[in-house]
């Protein structure tokens, strides 16, 4: 049995698999690739970069796939990823073996998710329960979570994913709709399927849709789950993007009395009033211009520290500078609007750097 393996869950690859195994190989004593069903060379790709490749048939079923992989490993700890991400090369290569002698729980790693956003790919982080012992199981059909009797806790290990890309990212959300449908008929008073479905609507713009799963999410006590900052912030998002503005405005109040330190939710409050504006034309420039205005700084005044499993980088610094400087130019004072500008651009790659930094140092 060995200390420490990765198992990789694939199907039709190719493209992908051989920088994921590559990136992963130094920290971990095994590779093993469980593939459902590939046809394009991606088993033949993962032998050649020295891992063990597992078949199994698809039964559109998650958690069946990893338990069905775990039980093949056999090893004492594992390491899960997927085939489109790929392990940060600054890693310390001792640091998951330093975590396996401490875990009580399942180790939570960094996930920097890249999005595309107004033409460019920002980033996103998230905390996911990802290093787990070798007789863990899994539940749940889709957006699967090992059940675990200890606590969870933070590893600074960072890892990469590309897969919300447009170009490619609306099969697998149609696919992830059809079996999160599947899973809420089955547990109807899950608000964390219900929260699931609401991201996958918001990701193919089915505005109405989202905010009906969003509010089922909120009805079903999804305000004392781990995933309410993030639903609060995507809430907002959906009732502007519905013009939902009298019920995003009593929100914004409560949201920033449950988080006034998150820039995530006053860059979303920025987000509905700045569309507001462009609804309510007599109450532009004395309300909702302003209250953009007045929530972007605060994001700058926040800053990029963030306790949240879930942060959007740059909502703490230049994507509410660029904001700013919109709002500026479009109110024809040039000269704030060149000075957010300006700082919009220097904090972007110093951001993204201090961040990562964060990432792989974080205890």
């Amino acid at each position: 049995m060995s200390n420490l393996a990765v198992l990789v869950l694939a199907k039709d690859e190719a493209s992908k698999i051989e920088r994921c195994l590559n990136s992963v190989r130094p920290y971990v004593d095994r590779m093993a690739v469980l593939d459902t069903g590939s046809r394009d060379g991606t088993q033949d790709l993962a032998r050649s970069c020295g891992a063990e490749v597992f078949q199994s048939t698809w039964r559109r079923d998650f958690a069946l796939a990893r338990n069905t992989g775990l039980a093949l490993l056999s090893a004492k700890w594992v390491l899960m990823l997927d085939a489109d991400e790929w392990v940060d090369s600054q890693c310390s290569e001792n640091t998951l073996r330093d975590a396996t002698t401490i875990l009580q729980g399942a180790g939570l790693i960094c996930c920097r998710n890249v999005f595309d956003l107004h033409e460019r790919h920002e980033l996103a982080d998230s905390w996911v329960p990802r290093l787990v012992s070798g007789n863990t199981r899994y539940r749940g059909r889709i957006h699967e979570q090992p059940i675990t009797s200890g606590s969870d806790q933070r590893v600074p290990f960072l890892i990469h994913h590309d897969g919300y890309l447009k170009n490619g990212y609306e099969s697998k959300s149609l696919r992830n709709i059809e079996l999160l449908h599947e899973e809420v008929r089955a547990y109807p008073k899950d608000a964390y399927l219900h929260f699931q479905l609401g991201v996958q609507m918001e990701a193919v713009e089915r505005w109405e849709e989202a905010y009906g799963f969003y509010k089922s999410s909120w009805t079903l006590g999804a305000i004392d789950r781990p995933f309410a900052h993030d639903l609060a912030v995507r809430w907002l998002h959906v009732l502007s993007k519905a013009s939902r503005f009298q019920e995003a405005v009593s929100d914004c109040d409560n949201f920033q009395r449950i988080w006034p330190n998150s820039s995530d939710v006053h860059f979303a409050i920025g987000n509905v009033a700045l569309s507001a504006a462009t609804f309510d034309n007599e109450a532009a420039l004395t309300v909702w211009l302003p209250a953009a205005e007045a929530a972007w700084k605060k994001c700058l005044e926040i800053g990029e520290e963030s306790i949240q499993a879930h942060h959007v980088l740059g909502r703490g610094s230049y994507l509410a500078a660029y904001n700013l400087s919109v709002i500026y130019e479009g109110l024809g004072y040039t000269s704030q609007a060149a000075s957010y500008r300006d700082l919009a651009d220097k904090t972007r790659a110093i951001v993204k750097a201090a961040n990562q930094s964060q990432a792989l140092f974080h205890h």
